[in-house]
């Protein structure tokens, strides 16, 4: 895997991370052991920082490679699963580019995840919400962000600080699926609902008055049914209104 730096000559991605953290000039980029030492230097940042590999996803930028990855995957897992999946209200999602967010029931864990991100309508790739601690490790990092994740940290008091990846996510017309229950329950009905969907909404209004040129938001309800969940090959509903 390369990368093309902007200054000369296509380097690798070691090289390209080695230059920019530590600020070298062209001349030590072509010691022939320059790449063994910025290996080296790089890999010593792995016990204390996600910094090297921020920077290698701002470097290079994996997001569709992962996310296509991580989809194809879970939808070869809902195939296996289940029989079949009825797909229902797909014209109620708007194209590429308007901002949208998309609430469904949380009823069977990451295969809701699953479920939602599977053959989501116009090929639109869609981000959800993740708890800020996931985040910590540089390598689960790393994967959550390049597969379209967007850290909350729950314990924020500002809202700002607490919705702002998504605010920014949303403004750029993103897709946002979240579930407002908070977490997954076995129960076959919606037991509670938070209010972080209404004030990423009220947010999200906010700062279009700030920015005109948005577009406005969409919402979209969702709801996931599954036929007999505990029962091997039976069915999925996916319905958008």
């Amino acid at each position: 895997m390369r990368t093309v730096s902007a200054a000369g000559p296509a380097c690798s991605i070691w090289d390209a991370i080695a230059a920019q953290q530590f600020e070298l000039d062209e001349e030590e980029r072509q010691d022939p052991h320059f790449r063994f030492r910025s290996r080296s230097r790089f890999n010593g940042l792995f016990s204390d920082s996600a910094n090297s590999l921020d920077l290698l996803s701002r470097t290079v930028s994996l997001m569709p490679l992962i996310h296509s990855a991580l989809r194809n995957t879970g939808a070869a897992a809902i195939w296996a699963l289940y029989s079949n999946t009825h797909e229902q209200g797909l014209e109620h999602v708007p194209l590429h580019g308007t901002p949208t967010i998309v609430v469904s029931n949380h009823h069977n864990q990451l295969v809701d995840v699953c479920a939602m991100t599977r053959r989501f309508p116009h090929h639109r790739v869609t981000r959800y919400w993740a708890k800020a601690s996931l985040f910590r490790h540089p390598v689960s990092r790393f994967v959550l962000l390049n597969s379209g994740n967007v850290p909350v940290d729950r314990r924020a008091s500002d809202n700002i600080k607490l919705f702002g990846s998504s605010l920014d996510a949303l403004s750029q017309g993103e897709v946002l699926t979240l579930f407002p229950e908070g977490t997954s329950y076995t129960e076959p009905r919606i037991l509670q609902v938070k209010d972080g969907a209404s004030w990423l909404c009220c947010l999200f209004a906010k700062r279009r008055v700030e920015q005109p040129a948005l577009k406005p938001l969409v919402l979209i309800p969702a709801g996931l049914v599954y036929t007999d969940k505990t029962r091997y090959r039976s069915a999925v509903i996916k319905r958008y209104v």
